[in-house]
């Protein structure tokens, strides 16, 4: 995602709803920017299914990170199978079930961790002091309310905060090195103008 310069703050999805209420134009933008990078987690969810707040924007970046999830796992797929075919791997073997399920990228992603983490954000401007431990407790309170059949709110959010911290350690410029990449992120942009 950083790689193809998916993962950032621009308003790409501003004629559907779901987007931050509250708060200066900055707190909008690192809401919007915070609850992209938790749509690449999962929430943790009782199996019933999702009951809580929408936000279409978060359903909008949700099918990117699919496609790219998709992609990469069809990329790994094909470079497997051309190693079998080739023979420069065994075809041998009786873990062909195992192996498959073992590759990266099989599981989907959704955006309830993302939509937990902007409603969450969105709720802490109105608090007197947002970045006070009380006010964030306060908020945080109110995820049974929001989300009531999440596993625990504030582990989600735990979650969703330790992803931001791994990713944000991370250096955030697109790196583009070949023309695959550039015909990559053309078809993904032409997805996100369609959505």
């Amino acid at each position: 995602m950083v790689r193809f310069g998916l993962l950032n703050s621009k308003e790409w999805f501003s004629h559907v709803s779901g987007g931050p209420m509250r708060g200066s134009d900055e707190d909008k933008k690192f809401n919007i920017l915070i609850s992209r990078v938790a749509c690449i987690a999962k929430i943790q969810h009782k199996n019933i299914g999702y009951s809580g707040p929408l936000s279409r924007q978060l359903l909008c970046y949700r099918s990117l990170i699919s496609e790219v999830r998709s992609t990469l796992r069809n990329l790994i797929e094909v470079v497997l199978a051309s190693l079998l075919l080739s023979g420069d791997a065994s075809r041998d073997r009786n873990d062909w079930t195992e192996m498959s399920v073992k590759l990266p990228f099989i599981d989907d992603n959704d955006c309830g961790l993302g939509i937990a983490v902007r409603t969450y954000l969105d709720d802490l401007p109105l608090q007197a002091d947002p970045t006070s431990p009380e006010a964030r407790l306060e908020v945080k309170s109110k995820g049974k309310e929001w989300f009531q059949h999440s596993d625990s709110f504030t582990s989600n959010l735990e979650k969703a905060f330790k992803l931001w911290d791994a990713v944000s350690a991370q250096r955030l410029e697109p790196i583009f090195t070949t023309r695959a990449d550039l015909f990559l992120l053309s078809g993904l942009q032409r997805h996100a103008e369609r959505q």
